[in-house]
Parts: C-alpha cells; sequence; structure tokens
C-alpha cells in the first residue's frame, strides 16, 4: 500500500517524520465515524451529480466492505505508510476502484472538515454512554439515599464534626451534584450537535455540494454557517473536557469522603471486598485502592482539559495540526470517567453502613450545641449571639453533651454571663438526646429533615426518569441514523444501473 499523498511530494516523509507526524493509532477512535461520514458524504456527491450513479455505487460497495469489516473486528490498520485514518481510506479505495473512480471520494471535502465531522459523531456517542453511566450512579445513590433515610451522622466542616445529619443527606449531595452535571451533559450534547461537513480546507468549495443533505442524513441540529468557524473553532470540545474535568472533580472528592469514612478511625462504611485489595504483609489491613486509582486517574482528565487549553491559546483562526490533539484529550477523558463512573456506581450498590458506629460519634461528640443554642433564642429573651456564647461557655468546662442537658446549670450561667434571667423546660432538653427530634426542629428547605430529605428525593427521582428518557432517544436516534445510512447505501449497491 502507497501514501497517495506522497505524489505530491518532492522528498518523501522519512520513517522517523512519518510516525512522529501520524495519528493513526488515535484516529481508530474515530475509524467507524470516518466510514460513516464518508458514506453520507457520497451519497451527497452522487445526489448533487457531483459523482455519477455508477462511480457512487461502486465506491459506497467498498465503503460497506469497510463499514462490515470494521463491525466484525477485521479491519486491520497498517502502519508506517499513512499520517492519519483520512487518507489511509481513501487509498483502499482508490487501490480497489483505481484513482479515476476512487479518486473522486474527496470532490468537494478536505481533511480539515473531514476530522472535526468524526470527532463531533464520535463525541455525540461517548456523551450519551457518559450520560447512561451517570443515571446508572444516580440511580445507585438515590436507592441508597432511600435505605440510609433514618441513619443518623456526623456532618463536617475543617474535618470537624459540625452538625447532626443522616447518611442519606450526605448521599443526596452526591446525588444532586450528579444531575447537575448530566444536565450539563445534555447540553453538550445538543451544543455539538452541528455540522462541519462543507466547509472543505477553510473557504468552502466551488463543487455544488449540499449540506443540508449530510446535516440531515446525520442527524446534526443544523449546520455549522462560517467555514473557518467549522474547521478552526475548539470550544465546543473545551467545554465538554471543563464539564468532564467538573464530573473529574466531583468523583474525586466522593472518592475522599469514602476513603476517610471507610478508615479504622472513622468506621462509618465498610467497602465490599470485590472494590478492595489487601495489603501485601500487612494481613490486617484492606485497602481502598479502587477509589484511590479513581482519585489518582481523574487527573489525567483535569490534565486533557489543560492540554487542549494550551494547544488552542493563541492559535490563529484556521486549521493547525496542532489540533491533532483534540481527539487525544477527548478519548482519555472519556474512557477514564465513564470507567470510573461504572466503578463507583458498584461501590455504592455494595456499600456497608456502620450505622452503630456512627450514632457512637453523635453520643460521644457536642455536635447538638448549635440546636441547643438556637432552642434558647426562640424561647428566650437571650440574642443569638449571648445563646452562642451562653452554649460555648458550657461545651468548654464539660466534657460531655448531657452534663449541659440541665435547666438549672444553663439558667445560671445566663444570669452569672449576661445577668438575664431565662426559664427553660427540662423535659425540652431532655428531647435533645433524640436525634430524629433534633432533625424535625430543622424547618429550612435542604435540611436533613425527613420531610426535606423525602421531597429531594422525589425531585431527583423525577430527574433520573427524564434522564432516562432522554438517552433512550438519544440511543434510538443515533442507532436509527446509522441504520438509515446503511440502508440508503445498501440500496444504491442493489439498484440496477
Amino acid at each position: 500500500m502507497s501514501n497517495i499523498l506522497d505524489f505530491y511530494r518532492k522528498d518523501p516523509l522519512s520513517k522517523e517524520v512519518l510516525f512522529f507526524l501520524s495519528s493513526l493509532k488515535e484516529d481508530l477512535w474515530i475509524l467507524e465515524e470516518d466510514v460513516l461520514g464518508t458514506i453520507a458524504h457520497t451519497l451527497m456527491l452522487k445526489n448533487q451529480q457531483i459523482i455519477s450513479n455508477e462511480d457512487a455505487r461502486k465506491i459506497i460497495t467498498e465503503l460497506i466492505n469497510i463499514y462490515n469489516d470494521i463491525k466484525s473486528g477485521k479491519f486491520k490498520v497498517i502502519e508506517g505508510i499513512y499520517e492519519d485514518i483520512h487518507p489511509y481510506i481513501e487509498n483502499i479505495i482508490i487501490e480497489r476502484l483505481g484513482l479515476d473512480i476512487g479518486g473522486k471520494i474527496h470532490s468537494g471535502r478536505s481533511r480539515n472538515d473531514q476530522v472535526a465531522l468524526d470527532i463531533r459523531l464520535k463525541v455525540r456517542k461517548e456523551l450519551i454512554n457518559f450520560h447512561k453511566s451517570l443515571n446508572n450512579l444516580l440511580e445507585s445513590l438515590i436507592s441508597l439515599a432511600k435505605k440510609t433515610i433514618d441513619i443518623f451522622c456526623p456532618l463536617y466542616t475543617h474535618m470537624q464534626q459540625a452538625q447532626l445529619g443522616t447518611f442519606a443527606h450526605i448521599i443526596l449531595n452526591y446525588a444532586s451534584q450528579i444531575s447537575r452535571l448530566i444536565e450539563r451533559i445534555e447540553f453538550c450534547f445538543n451544543s455539538i450537535n452541528y455540522n462541519p461537513l462543507g466547509a472543505c480546507a477553510i473557504g468552502g468549495t466551488s463543487f455544488p455540494i449540499d449540506r443540508n443533505f449530510t446535516t440531515k442524513l446525520l442527524g446534526f441540529n443544523g449546520t455549522i454557517l462560517n467555514s473557518i468557524d467549522a474547521i478552526s473553532s475548539r470550544d465546543d470540545f473545551l467545554m465538554i473536557l471543563m464539564f468532564l474535568t467538573l464530573g473529574a472533580d466531583i468523583f474525586t472528592r466522593m472518592c475522599e469522603d469514602l476513603i476517610i469514612f471507610s478508615s479504622k478511625e472513622f468506621n462509618f462504611i465498610e467497602l465490599n471486598d470485590a472494590y478492595t485489595s489487601v495489603y501485601s504483609v500487612l494481613p490486617q489491613k484492606k485497602n481502598p485502592d479502587t477509589l484511590e486509582i479513581i482519585r489518582g486517574k481523574m487527573g489525567r482528565v483535569y490534565s486533557s482539559l489543560n492540554h487542549l487549553l494550551f494547544v488552542s491559546k493563541g492559535i490563529p483562526s484556521g486549521y493547525y495540526r496542532d489540533f491533532q490533539e483534540t481527539k487525544v484529550c477527548l478519548q482519555i477523558s472519556f474512557n477514564i470517567i465513564i470507567e470510573s463512573t461504572n466503578i463507583l456506581t458498584g461501590v455504592f450498590n455494595t456499600l456497608k453502613i456502620n450505622k452503630e458506629s456512627m450514632e457512637k460519634y453523635l453520643n460521644e461528640s457536642m455536635i447538638l450545641a448549635l440546636d441547643l443554642a438556637e432552642y434558647i433564642v426562640k424561647n428566650t429573651n437571650l440574642s443569638f449571639r449571648e445563646s452562642h456564647g451562653l452554649i460555648g461557655n458550657l461545651v468548654k468546662t464539660h466534657k460531655n453533651f448531657d452534663e449541659i442537658l440541665n435547666k438549672n446549670l444553663i439558667e445560671e450561667n445566663a444570669i452569672k454571663l449576661f445577668n438575664k434571667k431565662i426559664v427553660l423546660n427540662q423535659d425540652i432538653l431532655n428531647s435533645f438526646k433524640n436525634f430524629e427530634y433534633i432533625l424535625n426542629l430543622r424547618i429550612s428547605e435542604g435540611s436533613p429533615n425527613k420531610i426535606q430529605i423525602d421531597n429531594l428525593i422525589k425531585i431527583l427521582s423525577n430527574n433520573l426518569k427524564k434522564f432516562k428518557d432522554f438517552v433512550d432517544i438519544k440511543l434510538e436516534f443515533l442507532s436509527s441514523l446509522e441504520k438509515n445510512i446503511i440502508i440508503m447505501a445498501n440500496k444504491l449497491i442493489d439498484e440496477k444501473i
């Protein structure tokens, strides 16, 4: 197999330079999309009578053969000849049909708009794959929240026990972030779904192409109307990497929480053995390696965003080979984050909650100090800052919270500190030993009150249903588009010329 582009070179590329320039390995990521896009382009050329029906039939016959080989895993790429996949496929057609017929396949098209098309077609699929994985994770989180709505635990600020909460409240914190991430992924899908094909190298073509035909055939929302923008802009890809990085940021914090909560010092949760590993020399340890690796690999997603930002920075309008790195950044990020999403779903599906351990922490803490201060404010003439100082003083001078829940102690300290007489109800103070009672007092929207948690679960469950519908619709949409292109191609092949 010879390189058709070498025909125009005075001196052939050295092997060293060819391997340096080549993106052939990375292009395998968009191989199927390249062939489908070429079939769509050829059908358009035929419809516009830019090439004859007979030539189109022969070209598409070979493209379908390549497509079937890709689907069956039989297609093999020979390295060391071509710089990228686009002339590689074109050369196969030319070798099989001759330059006079196969050489027509690239009419009205450039590698510049071709690669822009291929990446958009591939990213559409990857966004839906990620969306589907996130749906599964969200479903797992909602299910776990329903099971842990009555499991009380400390909530932390500055890694210090801050307020009483429930484990469901922590889980719904994750679920809320995942829900927003999914909405952003849907936004990305709609933003990326525009057709660059037909922009050619940068300034369009004199061939009477029909961009609307390929736009409709490939299921795009519309056509990118400026040819420079179509082949040059990378803002959509940067935006997608930004949102994937947001997902990576969410995942790293989730992993860190789970790693801390699973430590012997906390013992709030236990990870399933399927998601841990045994220490090589310490038999007593079960390591959260899966979570640590996810946390570590998210750095590659961050790096991919920075990579493409640095690539794009300061590049003049137009197409440059620097943009070859776009595929690498996107492929790495999608592969890592989808795989990590699936692993996290398994972790949450198999998570064991140590209720007794969390309640032991609560019983030995001063975590209800704020709740007590607020009760005093609502039922006496003390301001919040006075009540805060009163309870703060008692916390410093007593070892456990039960000692503070003493009517006489609090009333005496109010006189001592502020010269104010207050009257409290000992029965109500005794109720502060009941965690459910305390959370029922938290009436603010978004608090770990059971009513608020139930409301959020309903909202997220409704979101999940919409998200699943979106994925089902888009999967069917993308599948039907591909089938329709193949049907049109086979129909042309079967025509009697």
